[in-house]
């Protein structure tokens, strides 16, 4: 019976990459072959080069991704210091452009090629059109661990300075969640909404969001029934001093929307 043939199998840069961290937890040569479809001397080979390898993925900014070879950049000189200028400028938190990074990069491969027609902005748009969410995400994570804890610490103490020694207290309110502290301020903007449209719809009436919230937080008594009944003999009620109020007409539409909202208050 003829051996069957195992077909050819192009290992990525990533999956050598795992394959070396699996060898050193013990995973054998032989599991390894049949899980990734190679031979055993594949593997074999593959931890000989495990430093070459392990070492060239971690110079990837964006990851290995699809690359199946520890072939070099096309133009290693520029790259290398076109890669530590912009590193610099990061440093110093300089903005870099595109046009600026790829001006800088014609004038490397001119200084080290003698060749000043080398299009460096199509090549980089073409580079960032091919990155993805994965590689974006990668970048970013990069990027925050060139900033110290102390420059973010500094940033969050200007941010959150007292107005004044008052405020050095503790108060309940900053223990609250960030999540919960936004869904109560979107719950009020909505009530507060929903009262200043009610409010405007009855009548000539003028009222603005800050009337509203201080109507919404008065503290109402009910006036009990002995007090109602000498209400009159109050000066308050004098009869001579009030005004005959003009009766407003109100919509039956408006009616049955204000009762349904204080219904729904009266559940929440």
């Amino acid at each position: 019976m003829a051996p069957i043939k195992r077909n050819h199998n192009t290992l990525s840069l990533k999956e050598k990459s795992a394959i070396i961290d699996e060898l050193k937890r013990g995973v054998s040569r032989k599991s390894l072959a049949l899980k990734y479809g190679v031979g055993t001397s594949t593997i074999s080979d593959i931890k000989k080069k495990s430093d070459k390898i392990k070492g060239f993925v971690l110079q990837c900014v964006a990851g290995p991704g699809k690359r199946q070879t520890l072939k070099q950049a096309e133009y290693p000189k520029m790259e290398s210091k076109l890669h530590s200028w912009f590193v610099s400028l990061r440093n110093r938190h300089v903005p870099v452009s595109s046009e600026f990074l790829a001006t800088k990069a014609k004038h490397l491969y001119a200084k080290y090629y003698g060749d000043e027609n080398f299009n460096a902005k199509k090549d980089l748009v073409k580079c960032l059109k091919s990155l993805n969410l994965k590689h974006a995400v990668c970048l970013l994570h990069n990027a925050w661990e060139k900033v110290p804890a102390s420059s973010l610490e500094k940033c969050w103490k200007t941010i959150l300075k007292p107005k004044n020694e008052n405020d050095l207290e503790d108060d309940p309110e900053d223990l609250i969640p960030l999540s919960v502290m936004r869904q109560k301020i979107r719950s009020l903007a909505e009530k507060i909404d929903a009262v200043s449209s009610m409010l405007h719809s009855i009548g000539n009436v003028d009222i603005d969001a800050g009337e509203t919230i201080d109507w919404i937080d008065s503290d109402f008594k009910l006036i009990e029934h002995e007090n109602l009944i000498h209400a009159n003999d109050s000066a308050d009620f004098d009869d001579d001093v009030m005004e005959t109020a003009t009766p407003v007409r109100i919509k039956n539409e408006d009616t049955v929307k204000s009762l349904n909202l204080s219904l729904q208050w009266a559940t929440e």
